[in-house]
């Protein structure tokens, strides 16, 4: 008796449990056809259970108690239509099968057999199994044969539908086995492959167990009792029902909602608890009851309150353990979010970061499709920088950015549909249009940053036969924000990382060009050198140089490459060494820089060229004998008969191999001061936009005081630019050489 009363307790509260579960997945969307056949399913899986227990019941008590059993067992073939809505369900999940739409009225036959049967067992239940139509047909002459025999033919009937329509139950619970089974095989995403694993495992082994039940004892003429059969069957429903119950709360089976997989959980903790209350508190009754001879209520009452106390931390400690092993796999929502938000801040590579993007996405939505694309760092086009579920081919080629713009003022989940319907522009839809298609997207959303347009993410349908719920759009929207930042964060990271590649390169570009710059002059008597390159904050390819050229002879050299960094740098190198080379031949000064014209033009980039003087000092006759190839007009400052620019110029070097270049000549006399420069002199801006100029650099130069020595003039110049400037950075090289030709009271 004490075993029939738990089993018929467990019995109700796991058909309660599965009662509960089937009402929250159609809840969660009562439109859908496999939310109502999976509730379907554990609805006659949950009656299943609530009448295999009032079986129990009827059958432990007295014979008055019968006609409860009878009424029990007419019912009990209502809880088979499980076998149909399972096969339905195999049918729809996860997608539809092409049977449903070859055969369109499938549905109804597939429930067909079943709806006969229930409706045939309860007639034949009612008769009592007795056809008799023999006395039906008392006034019928010449029908006591044909009646007999419809009488004999109704009783095999009934007693084949009575103890083999198990075999037909089992036929349907070994085809939905198979099609479980070759849709998991099918399956693609980790959380849909989780999912059916864990309900084919579950229906697998209830199947198996329902037919220990129904067709090992017919197989070995042994009949089990009604309690071993009540509780196979039961458990049979049970484990199936488990298994979705597991597939709901683990991995989002049918894509349920976080308050519905905690609802499955508590009822899970609560049922751990009931089914041992309920057995404890019948016993202490029984004993309480025995030892008083009469009936405590009260003392029922007081337990219940204690095992409240008693159990209620335990409870919790429970619902803590449950929920973090089964609501913390990787494709959980809030999983997903948490991993993916650390992603955001560590991950400053785009590529790397969509790749996690992605892949979370597509296990965690199951979408069948998905793209993402940036707009890139120069703001013009839009790029794919991953997808899953499409030819990337399709969409390689870069789209215009302004193709997002109306998209801008909605940063939230809409339809394919809802963000065409914001194009005002033609083209920019048509555009839209396009790459929609080429996604297969069925859902935009756009990245938006401060009112700037990041990138776009499309999704396509979800594998399941479900439609984006609120949890969806909420993970959907949140990672869209983080992800806007994070692209944000690429771009100035990206910059930040090409200043810093642009920095060292400077200061490699630096050291080389400190590396050929003179760090003495020679000491000759009648004249005082002296040179100078301040560096900007970007390096350009300034360069000066003094090299003896014979008794009494000096090249003096100035020359600014174009471009900037190791480029520049390594131009202005190449021309120092060739110069120096052919100072060893009696050359004349049109011939060498003819000749370095040619080399540049052989070895420069596209981009790069040379200014160069080039002038020759000879102090025994007193001339400076010069070649300007496009460079700044040197400044020849004269006390006495006004200074002047030296104007004759040339080409630069480089932009024409054969051209021809010209030297001149100029008479020097003692406290006459060449001043050679580069641009970064006679362009440094001021505060208001205005260059220094070479007027402004003119009146500098007649001004200074005649005893003053090269050095002092160089810091006299720079000086001056640099208060023109007003404390900004310059930006280019300022680089000077003085040459001042004194008499031997000077000197």
């Amino acid at each position: 008796m004490t075993e029939t009363v738990f089993l018929s307790s467990v019995f109700f509260l796991l058909g309660a449990l599965i009662f509960l579960l089937g009402v929250l997945i159609f809840r969660e969307a009562p439109r859908q056809r496999v939310n109502l056949v999976v509730s379907m399913m554990l609805f006659f899986a949950g009656l299943g259970a609530v009448l295999g227990a009032s079986g129990l019941i009827a059958e432990s008590h007295s014979p008055d108690s019968r006609a409860y059993g009878n009424f029990v067992r007419s019912f009990a073939y209502l809880w088979e239509f499980f076998f149909p809505f399972l096969l339905l369900f195999t049918l729809l999940y996860p997608r539809p099968n092409r049977i449903l739409s070859r055969f369109p009225g499938i549905e109804i036959l597939i429930l067909v057999p079943h709806a006969f049967h229930f409706a045939f067992m309860m007639v034949s239940s009612r008769l009592g199994g007795q056809f008799n139509f023999v006395a039906a047909g008392e006034k019928i002459p010449y029908s006591e044969p044909f009646l007999e025999m419809a009488s004999i033919f109704m009783k095999l009937v009934y007693r084949s539908h009575a103890n083999m329509f198990a075999v037909v139950n089992l036929a349907f619970a070994a085809v939905s086995v198979f099609l479980l089974w070759r849709s998991f095989r099918n399956a693609r995403g980790l959380t849909i492959r989780n999912q059916m694993l864990a309900v084919l495992l579950g229906i697998s082994v209830g199947v198996g167990l329902y037919g220990a039940a129904v067709l090992v004892p017919e197989a070995f003429g042994r009949p089990v009792s009604l309690r071993v059969r009540s509780t196979l069957m039961v458990l049979s429903l049970t484990l199936g029902s488990t298994a979705i119950a597991y597939s709901v709360v683990r991995y989002k089976f049918l894509d349920t909602r976080l308050l519905a997989r905690r609802s499955v959980l508590y009822a899970v903790v609560a049922l751990l608890f009931v089914g041992p209350y309920l057995t404890v508190i019948r016993q202490l009754d029984r004993v309480i009851q025995a030892f008083t001879g009469t009936e405590t209520p009260i003392f029922q009452t007081v337990f219940a309150v204690l095992a409240l106390i008693m159990f209620q931390p335990v409870m919790g400690r429970l619902e803590v353990y449950l929920e973090e092993y089964l609501m913390k796999h990787r494709t959980d929502y809030r999983n997903v979010l948490r991993r993916l938000s650390r992603d955001v801040v560590t991950v400053l590579d785009i590529e790397e970061l969509s790749r996690r993007v992605m892949g979370s996405l597509r296990d965690a939505l199951t979408a069948d499709a998905g793209a993402l694309a940036i707009v890139d760092k120069n703001r013009q086009s839009l790029r794919l920088v991953d997808s899953f579920g499409i030819d990337q081919s399709s969409l390689a080629a870069e789209r215009p950015a302004a193709m997002l713009t109306e998209l801008i003022p909605r940063p939230t989940l809409l339809s394919a549909d809802e963000a065409l319907s914001l194009f005002l522009d033609e083209d920019r839809r048509s555009a839209m249009q396009d790459f929609l298609r080429r996604a297969s997207a069925s859902w935009v959303l756009p990245l938006v940053h401060h009112d700037e347009a990041m990138g776009v993410l499309t999704l396509g349908k979800k594998v399941l036969p479900t439609r984006f719920h609120s949890e969806d759009r909420q993970l959907l929207e949140t990672l869209a924000s983080q992800l806007s930042v994070a692209v944000k964060n690429s771009v100035l990271y990206e910059e930040t990382l090409a200043k810093k590649l642009m920095e060292e390169e400077l200061l490699f570009a630096r050291k080389i060009q400190s590396a050929f710059l003179p760090r003495e002059f020679p000491r000759v008597e009648r004249l005082d050198l002296f040179g100078k390159n301040s560096p900007s904050r970007f390096v350009g390819g300034d360069y000066f140089d003094v090299i003896p050229a014979g008794p009494s002879k000096y090249l003096i050299a100035i020359a600014d490459v174009a471009g900037k960094g190791v480029a520049a740098a390594l131009l202005t190198s190449m021309l120092q060494a060739s110069l120096r080379t052919q100072v060893m031949e009696p050359r004349s000064v049109r011939h060498i820089v003819c000749a370095l014209n040619c080399l540049v033009a052989d070895m420069r980039s596209a981009e790069q060229f040379a200014t160069f003087f080039l002038g020759l000092l000879d102090t025994s006759h007193m001339t400076l004998t010069y070649c300007n190839a496009g460079h700044c007009y040197p400044v020849l400052v004269d006390g006495k008969s006004g200074s002047r620019f030296l104007s004759q110029s040339d080409l630069v070097l480089g932009v024409v191999r054969d051209a021809s270049f010209s030297e001149h000549t100029v008479s020097l006399s003692p406290g006459q001061v060449i001043v050679l420069y580069t641009d970064g002199v006679t362009e440094a801006e001021g505060p208001r936009g205005e260059q220094f100029g070479e007027e402004r650099l003119m009146e500098l130069l007649t001004s200074l005081p005649p005893s003053l020595m090269a050095r002092e003039i160089v810091e006299r110049v720079e000086g001056s630019v640099t208060d023109f400037v007003g404390g900004d950075e310059l930006t280019d090289d300022l680089t000077l050489l003085v040459v001042r030709l004194c008499d031997g009271v000077d000197k």
